[in-house]
This record gives C-alpha cells, sequence and structure tokens, in this order.
C-alpha cells in the first residue's frame, strides 16, 4: 500500500481538526521547579494527558509533603509567549530571563491550565501575596520568609516593569536554612489573548472613552448616547441628495425611566434650511423599541425603524443605518455610515452593541469557506483510499517462474 498527495491532505485534515478543538483562549501556561529541596517529583507531561489534571494531582502531592509553594504571577500569559522570535533580549523580560535560567533546570511545564491562581489559593494552609517592582532583592527575599512562616504559599506579583538582576535569585533564592523544600511556580493570571474577563465574554463596543468628546458623539442629559458619522437624507421625488452635519442641536430631547425622545436638529444649506429627525423609544418587557420620523417642511415623514431594538442593557449600533419611509412613492432616506444609539441604563460610554447584522456576516461566510474546504480535502482523501488496489495475481511457487529473454543489441 502506498500514500500519494491526497493522503497527505486528508491526514493534515484530521491534525487540524483535531488541533483546533484543543485550543481554548481561557486557559495559560504553568511551570513547575524546585527551588529548594526535592519535594516536585519532576516528570515529563505526556502529550495526552491533561494538564488540569496533572497539574492538580501535582499541587496536592507537593503539599502533603508539607512543602513551601513560591509563585511568580504575571499579569497575561499565553503558551505564545514562550515561542521563539526575533526580538532583541531585553534585561527587564520576565520571560526571557525565565527561560534563560530553566536551561539548566528540570522542570515541568503544562501548557494549557484552567485558572491555576484560583487551584493555588485554594490550599488550606494560607496563602499570602507581594507585589514585585522590579528586582526581588533582599528585602523582598525577608518579606517572603516572613510571610512562609505564616502560611505555606506566597505568590509574588510580577508587574510589567518586569524581573531585573541576576536570574539565578530571582527564580532559585536563597532562604533561611529551617525552610526545607520550596517549589516555584510560573504562570499568569489571564490569557494574553483576552478571551474572557470576569466571568463575562467580551463585546465591541463602537465607542470608547477617549471618543466622548468627538463632535459626532452626543450625550444628552446622561440618559441617551448616540453616535453618528456621514448622515445624509436622500429625497427621491426631487432627485436630490441632503448632507446633514455634525454638531447637531438636540433641544427639546427628554428622557424617563420608559422612554426616551432624542430630537436632532441638523442646520442645512439650500431648499431645506432645517431638518429635523425624532427617534422616539420606548421601553417594555425588557427591550428598548424605536419609532422614528422627519419634520420636514412643516410636514411629518415616518419612517421605518422596526429594526431598531435592543436589550435594555444593550446599546443598538449599525456599520450602515438606513432608514426608509413608509410612503415608497414619496421615498424619503435617512442613511448613516456608523451608528450608535443607547437610551437606557447609560453610563459613560456604550454599553455592549447589539448590532444590526444580516443572515450572512462575513464570519459566517469564512467559516462556510473553510467547512466547505474540509469536506473537500476529506472527500478526496476517503475517494483515495477506496481507490486502493491490490494485486490479482501472484506468482505461484510451485509453477514455472516467469523468466524474460535478454535483449539484443
Amino acid at each position: 500500500m502506498y500514500l500519494n498527495s491526497n493522503h497527505f491532505f486528508l491526514l493534515f485534515a484530521f491534525v487540524f481538526v483535531l488541533d483546533f478543538g484543543t485550543v481554548s483562549s481561557d486557559e495559560v501556561p504553568a511551570i513547575l521547579w524546585n527551588i529548594k529541596g526535592d519535594a516536585l517529583r519532576v516528570t515529563p507531561v505526556s502529550a495526552l494527558g491533561k494538564d488540569n489534571d496533572i497539574y492538580e494531582n501535582t499541587l496536592k502531592e507537593i503539599l502533603q509533603k508539607s512543602a513551601k509553594i513560591l509563585v511568580y504571577a504575571v499579569n497575561r500569559l499565553s503558551l505564545e509567549d514562550f515561542s521563539s522570535s526575533e526580538k532583541p533580549v531585553a534585561s527587564n523580560d520576565t520571560i526571557q530571563n525565565l527561560q534563560s535560567f530553566l536551561d539548566g533546570q528540570r522542570y515541568m511545564f503544562m501548557s494549557h491550565v484552567n485558572d491555576p491562581l484560583s487551584q493555588i489559593h485554594e490550599a488550606h494552609c494560607g496563602v499570602q501575596e507581594i507585589v514585585v517592582d522590579q528586582s526581588i532583592d533582599e528585602n523582598v527575599l525577608q518579606a517572603v520568609s516572613m510571610a512562609f512562616d505564616k502560611s505555606c504559599v506566597v505568590v509574588l506579583h510580577i508587574t510589567d516593569a518586569g524581573i531585573v538582576g541576576s536570574r539565578e535569585k530571582a527564580f532559585q533564592p536563597e532562604f533561611q536554612k529551617t525552610l526545607k523544600n520550596i517549589i516555584g511556580i510560573f504562570t499568569g493570571l489571564k490569557s494574553s489573548w483576552g478571551g474572557m474577563n470576569e466571568g463575562t465574554h467580551q463585546f465591541r463596543n463602537l465607542l470608547s472613552l477617549e471618543e466622548s468628546s468627538d463632535q459626532n458623539f452626543l450625550n444628552v442629559s446622561g440618559c441617551i448616547l448616540m453616535y453618528g458619522e456621514n448622515a445624509t437624507l436622500r429625497i427621491d421625488a426631487a432627485n436630490t441628495t441632503i448632507s446633514l452635519p455634525f454638531p447637531v442641536d438636540t433641544e427639546g430631547s427628554k428622557c424617563g425611566n420608559d422612554s426616551a425622545f432624542l430630537q436632532l436638529k441638523f442646520s442645512t444649506s439650500g431648499e431645506y434650511s432645517s431638518v429635523v429627525l425624532v427617534f422616539n423609544m420606548t421601553s417594555a418587557m425588557g427591550s428598548w423599541t424605536t419609532e422614528s420620523y422627519l419634520e420636514l417642511s412643516e410636514a411629518r415623514i415616518n419612517l421605518n425603524s422596526k429594526d431598531l431594538a435592543a436589550p435594555n442593557e444593550f446599546s443598538y449600533s449599525c456599520g450602515n443605518l438606513v432608514l426608509k419611509s413608509n410612503n415608497i412613492s414619496d421615498l424619503y432616506t435617512v442613511k448613516f455610515s456608523r451608528f450608535q444609539i443607547q437610551p437606557f441604563q447609560v453610563k459613560e460610554k456604550f454599553s455592549e452593541s447589539f448590532d444590526c447584522v444580516t443572515w450572512f456576516t462575513v464570519p459566517i461566510w469564512m467559516g462556510v469557506f473553510v467547512a466547505l474546504i474540509l469536506i473537500v480535502i476529506v472527500n478526496i482523501g476517503v475517494y483515495s483510499l477506496f481507490s486502493i488496489r491490490t494485486m490479482d495475481r501472484f506468482d505461484d511457487p510451485k509453477g514455472k517462474t516467469i523468466s524474460v529473454a535478454p535483449g539484443t543489441d
């Protein structure tokens, strides 16, 4: 049996699917080594084992031997931080210094441990925490020794300034002789990718705090937030497009617990000297909905804004907001290239956004495209496996052998 390029495609697809399913952005690496003594039984970590179970069992074994644990914790850490790169060596790069130190040590490396610090804090012998800024000097070591007198775990929180000085004194410091076994653990508080934060998903906010001074941003009495860009009004009957410039007058706007009224008075030039766009938002059953209309030359034109709605704790955002009049024969269209609004439970900035998206967004198309590629690769591999044929005839050892007459020149 032989393998051709189609079989390698199949093998690649299988490995890719397995690897993709095991990646998790809320897990951090953990490295363990003996600082003093040999309470840590350093063994190779199997690639087929679960890092969480190995880490938990190792902690139990360490604590059962009455060993002390010195934890080095950075704010953010991921497996990619240990990968080789071309960045220059910095004296205060904590990870580079740790890697240089571990080159001559025996240690255990677990690439994906789910919140290792929480398991350390469950130790019944107590946990002391110390903040370290740059150097682990004699004062820090003295504070650690005093903390070990009260508990079995000391957590050193390494700031962004990093660790400077001797690597050996930093990651294998000398303690008083009364301490027999000390285990070092290097890990992080959160993943560098920041996929999870305090148990909730990170949502995209259209605006940040720094953008609050932009003239396109409106904060009406601290109860209505709105942001808009490139607003235009299209009047089909007159075959004209009117630019709606910012800043805009919001006089007459008001809000309450269950209702919010936002009135935007745009100063325009030309035939229409003033265009008023009104958003009337009401809250009911945990969500808010919007009715909108235009006031143009003493005429009121209702706009279709039934999709402009969101839960009460959410804002509504749209990359291309289009509001059209209900009267198709005399069409009026208001457009915003970027738009976001929040009428209830307003804080200093927008809450998580409830986006206007179609059925098929760019991420969905990307997923469908990748799925189709994988299906094609799998089908090619399966077809190639079924196309393998064995020989239908073999030489008979009891029969006459096949002889080939030599050729003539």
